[in-house]
């Protein structure tokens, strides 16, 4: 309701991992703001990027080979040909 009454509204809300309200979230689309609930801003980054490993969560994915540092921002992959 706080948020609701801030002038200008914001463009989004972003709620942390772990939080999920949906009647506040609700309200909020009412009044034309985006709601993102229970994400991490990280892990998605992460996601996006390809780069989920780097984030700290297991992709799940086993390799052998040596980590190389690639071109690009943050960047820190498995090593490709």
């Amino acid at each position: 309701d706080e948020v609701l009454r801030l002038d200008p509204l914001p463009k989004v809300i972003w709620m942390q991992l772990g939080v999920r309200h949906d009647e506040a979230a609700a309200r909020a689309e009412a009044a034309g703001i985006k709601v993102v609930m229970n994400r991490c801003p990280k892990i998605e980054y992460g996601k996006l990027s390809g780069e989920i490993g780097w984030t700290g969560v297991n992709s799940g994915v086993l390799s052998s080979k040596k980590p190389l540092m690639r071109p690009g921002f943050q960047s820190f992959g498995v090593r490709r040909k």
